[in-house]
């Protein structure tokens, strides 16, 4: 007996990033999922954004042109 699977599908979200003098803000709507599952990862002046659900995955990232203290930053929700 062959045991089919269903696939996850990756959908990259919507979302509006902006950039003022002292930071970035991203802005986005997930819906379904809840915010202690939500990913957002800094290095190397890229952005990785990861929020997984049970039938489907939100994954996107940006590359910023500033340098970026990978220590400093933080998320807030």
């Amino acid at each position: 007996m062959v045991e089919k699977r269903a696939r996850k599908i990756v959908v990259a979200p919507a979302a509006n990033f902006y950039h003022t003098n002292e930071d970035y803000i991203l802005i986005s709507e997930i819906p379904g999922v809840k915010k202690e599952y939500i990913e957002i990862k800094i290095a190397e002046n890229t952005i990785f954004f990861r929020a997984p659900r049970e039938d489907i995955s939100f994954s996107r990232c940006w590359v910023l042109a500033d340098d970026v203290d990978d220590e400093r930053s933080k998320a807030i929700f």
